[in-house]
This record gives structure tokens, sequence and C-alpha cells, in this order.
């Protein structure tokens, strides 16, 4: 009766946080995010272009190489040629402490070819620096990319400043692409965090708090196994730490190198996620003695779930299904060899003990020796020894 209830309970846990990984997503996806702050600033054409007031690129960093930057009828034309295929145009941006993105809109057509890598493309993105005015690492996240020839295309994209950045620039750039960026429209309008979003932070913050401190308690109250289950605690602690810090920790905290290095591999991410799955599904199911596929099975891609849609939680963060995917497969290879484990420890010498044996087998296995006599005619209760003597 008691597995039952710990299943029904585990069950009822799931459901509830399935039902937290919905309202999460769809709270953090299909309200807006941010509202405008103060007035669009129009980078291109200058607002006083007509005007002859100032000149055409005026404020703009220019870096060119053998490439070219011109205007043509107003319109904003970036060349690069074969032999080096770079040209890089920069704006810095109005910084202040309550901005939080930026949406960038423009008409822009590419006609050229670029790399096999997203930074080898024609780009707008934002670029950050430190209070010391070094660059920080570029976050390739941008408002165009492109690496093939295309039409006038609307641009339209709300992008978030390097965490850290002192200064902030947008970069319009051909890098390692070959042909020519023209741009008709470019404005910039500073965004700042809708007034909803923190308060109802707060409250599903408590219910993934209350959620886990749930779940935590099922699995301490259930477990076959301590220190496996202290084990689990611990996976599922590091994982809440991760996912709820900052974006780009690793960038403040490892040396640049290493992190330029680890940025160069897409598949790096996903080995951590599948690691750190695989660790907690494995602690768990040892923890609880899984001996079936199904519910922890459906509980590991629940979690896999709920590990995407917390980081929607923490700023600067976003849910991506192929993190989910890789969790998800992460959880279910743990679980595999939890069960396979399971299966080595029965098959041992020994794994049958004596006290593992049900009651009615111990029962069965005691003398047939009635543990209470009936009582003689005098009052007097009979030597069950005395009363096998013919």
């Amino acid at each position: 009766m008691r597995g039952r209830q710990a299943t029904a309970t585990a069950l009822l846990w799931a459901g509830i946080t399935a039902a937290l990984v919905l309202a999460t997503i769809a709270a953090f996806t299909l309200l807006p995010a941010h509202t405008p702050l103060g007035p669009t600033l129009r980078l291109w054409p200058p607002p006083e272009a007509g005007l002859g007031a100032v000149a055409p690129l005026d404020g703009w960093t220019v870096e060119r190489g053998r490439g070219r930057v011109e205007v043509i009828d107003g319109i904003l034309r970036l060349e690069a040629p074969r032999a080096e295929p770079y040209v890089l145009l920069r704006r810095p941006l109005p910084t202040r402490l309550e901005v939080r993105a930026f949406r960038v809109r423009a008409e822009a057509r590419f006609a050229g070819f670029g790399g096999a890598r997203t930074v080898e493309a024609a780009r707008i993105h934002l670029a950050g620096r430190d209070a010391a005015g070094r660059l920080l690492p570029d976050r390739r996240e941008d408002a165009l990319n492109a690496r093939s020839t295309r039409d006038w295309t609307n641009v339209r994209a709300d992008l978030a400043p390097p965490p850290g950045a002192a200064a902030v620039e947008l970069l319009v750039r051909l890098q390692r692409a070959t042909g020519v960026l023209e741009l008709r429209r470019l404005e910039v309008e500073p965004l700042v965090e809708a007034p909803w979003r923190r308060p109802l932070r707060v409250v599903l913050t408590l219910a993934w708090l209350s959620a886990f401190a749930a779940g935590a308690l099922l699995l301490i109250r259930n477990a076959a196994h301590r220190l496996w289950a202290a084990a689990a605690l611990a996976a599922a602690a590091a994982g809440l730490v991760l996912l709820l810090s900052p974006p780009d920790l690793l960038a403040i905290l490892l040396p640049g190198p290493l992190v330029e290095a680890l940025g160069r591999y897409e598949s790096v991410p996903y080995l951590g996620h599948l690691g750190l799955a695989a660790t907690l599904a494995f602690s768990a199911a040892r923890a609880a003695g899984a001996r079936t596929l199904a519910l922890p099975a459906l509980l590991a891609l629940v979690v896999a779930a709920a590990g995407e849609a917390l980081q929607l939680l923490s700023p600067g963060r976003e849910a991506s299904p192929w993190d989910a995917l890789a969790n998800a497969v992460g959880g279910l290879g743990g679980i595999g060899f939890a069960l396979l484990a399971a299966r080595f420890d029965g098959s041992r010498p020994g794994a049958g003990r004596a006290e593992d044996e049900p009651a009615a087998v111990i029962e069965r296995a005691l003398p047939l020796v009635p543990l209470r006599a009936a009582e003689a005619p005098d009052g007097r209760t009979p030597d069950p020894i005395a009363s096998r003597v013919p």
C-alpha cells in the first residue's frame, strides 16, 4: 500500500510541475517583455541629413580595411572584397541603468556570400565594453544575420546588452562575408523591463521553490539509499545554481582564451546538460530503488522541461528546446544506467537476504510449536514437552 501511495504522490508532483512549466513558458513568451523608454534613435538616415547640417556618417566609427563605406542615393552601403572580406561601422548607444534591451529596426539588403559559421555573415548586433574600455565577448545575438544573397528585408529584434557592459555599441559589419550590405533605414529604441514581469517572477519563483521542496521531501521519505538521495539533492542544487545564474557567467569567471576556445564548439553546452541530467536521474533512481522504467522516465521528462522553463526566471536567459532535449536524453540515459545497476545488484550472491523476506515466509520457517497452549481442565497450563512424552 505504501508503494501505491508513493506512486500516486509522485504522479501528483509531476502534474503540478508540468503545470508550472506551461504557466512559466506562456507568461514569459506570450506577454511583452519590454516597454519603450524615451525617444527612438534614428541612426540612418540622420535626422539632419536633408538639411546638410552634419556629415552623413557623423557619430559613426568606420573600420574598413580594404572595404568601402559610402552613401548612394540616401542608402548606406558597405562593401567587402574577396581579398579581405571585412568592413565595420560602430555607433555608441546611450546607456542607462534601467535599460534592459534595445529594439533594432532596419531595412537591409545583402548581396553576397558568407562563411559556414554564424559570425561569418552580414550582421547587425550589439557589442559591449567594460569599464576599462575592453571589448566583451560577442553574444552572437543578431538583429540581422545574412549569409547569402537576399532582397530587402525588414529587420526587427530586441537585443540585450552584454552583462557587465559599461558602454554599448551598435555594430554593422561584414565579417568574412564577401559582398555588399545596404541600409536605407536604421532605428534603435531603448527598452525597460515590462512592469508585470518582476512581481510575476517573484510569484513563480515561490511556486517553483515549493515544488522543489515537495520533490526533495518525496525523495527523502521514499529513499532506500540515503547516500544516493544526498547525491541527487546535491546535483539538483548545482543545477539550480547554474540555471538561475546570470548568462555569460563562464565568460566572467573563466579566462578569456578558454571561453573563446569553448565557444568554437557549439556542442559543448549540450554535453553539460547531458552530464548534469544523467547524474541527477541516476542518483535519484538509485536512491528510490527504481525497478521499472515508466514512472522514472515520466519524472525525468518533466524535470527536463522544468530545467528550461526555470531559466526564464533569470533575467537575460532564454529557454531552448534543444537544451530541453539534451536534458531529456541525459535523464533517460541516467535512469537506464540505474536500472542496469539495480539488476546487477540483484544478481549478486547473497542479494536475497533473510531480512528482506516477507513475514509469512519467516513464520512458515518457525517450529510448529503453539505460541499459547490451551489451559488444562484444572486451570494449569500443560507442559508442551511433557505432553509429547508417551
